[in-house]
């Protein structure tokens, strides 16, 4: 079965290369690989002229967001599946062929997922992703996900961007990535394309996903403030509002509001971090994170910083 692979590309021309070898490296090699450029100015994309190999295509666009170069990418794919990748993550050969085992016997599925592994910089693994159990709490191979929003409340997230496959009809009908969108458009893909089909994970760990620094000094430079207004919350709360919802949206909105919180947290925006709280609080009830993070908040700053990233490096997330 032919395969589309697709990494949006802007200014990650240091990490692009070892994407597209792991890429070249599969075992299954029916596959054709869309590199959208999204208006880099490094150069990344003149790097793979140099490989001669006819299945990898690069489409050029002016700088419009990763949700557009990614719908650019649906539009242009030739296959039914689609495998996300980014730039700067990895896949082990056997990725492609796991996935495709999945579609073999979940035809019907709309997102295929693997686990993966957090890795750093250096390559160098941290720790693995969230193992989807029983009742038991024994892991299963392969879980097919009736609520995904009730299980990345309980678990963790079971798989990250570069470590799904997507049906890309399904994906397109539903009007894909939301352009736009700075950060969590992955997170509100995956759980409206839930709300409207199967999903299907394994347990096998086949993607090398590069964790965004954790260190309080290193963790400051990196923070992405959050956007406002929130069109992703505000999407969460629209799909919510649909017949037959996921019993799970409403912790898990409320979740996408504490993230948010933690954010405006470490960039010492008090206000916005109460305000943020007091919306996940409106959505689903006070948790323990919650008096965490007023806990947080009187503490002096550096103080909190340390703390949050001290929470970060051991669970990759305050949320």
């Amino acid at each position: 079965m032919r395969v589309t692979v697709l990494i949006p590309l802007y200014n990650q021309a240091h990490f692009l290369m070892a994407a597209v070898a792991s890429v070249r490296a599969q075992s299954h090699t029916d596959w054709e690989l869309l590199v959208v450029d999204d208006g880099s100015t490094d150069g990344g994309a003149c790097q793979l002229a140099s490989l001669e190999d006819d299945r990898i295509r690069v489409i050029r666009q002016d700088n419009a967001g990763v949700s557009v170069a990614r719908n650019r990418g649906l539009a242009e794919a030739r296959t039914s599946w689609v495998a996300l990748l980014d730039a700067d993550d990895t896949w082990g050969p056997s990725h492609l062929s796991d996935l495709l085992d999945l579609a073999v016997r979940h035809p019907e599925a709309l997102i295929l997922g693997t686990g993966f592994w957090y890795v750093d910089r250096q390559g160098n693994r941290l720790r693995r992703s969230a193992r989807i159990a029983q009742s038991s709490e024994k892991a299963l191979a392969e879980v097919v996900i009736s609520d995904y929003c009730q299980v990345v409340q309980r678990y963790g997230m079971p798989f990250v961007t570069s470590s799904v496959m997507i049906s890309r009809a399904a994906t397109l009908s539903l009007g894909g990535f939301k352009p736009g969108v700075k950060a969590g458009e992955d997170l509100l893909m995956w759980a409206t394309l839930a709300h409207h089909g199967e999903v299907v994970c394994s347990d096998e760990c086949s993607t090398f996903y590069v964790e965004p620094p954790m260190a309080a000094p290193d963790r400051v430079q990196a923070i992405r403030r959050p956007q406002e207004p929130d069109v992703v919350g505000q999407a969460l709360a629209s799909l919510g509002e649909l017949p037959d919802g996921l019993a799970g949206l409403r912790a898990f909105r409320a979740n996408w509001y504490r993230m948010r919180a933690v954010l405006w947290l470490e960039l010492n925006e008090r206000s916005r971090c109460l305000s943020e709280l007091r919306l996940a609080v409106e959505c689903d009830g006070v948790a323990w994170k919650d008096v965490g993070c007023l806990m947080a908040l009187a503490l002096p700053y550096w103080v909190r910083l340390r703390l949050v990233a001290l929470k970060r490096q051991r669970v990759g997330s305050w949320a």
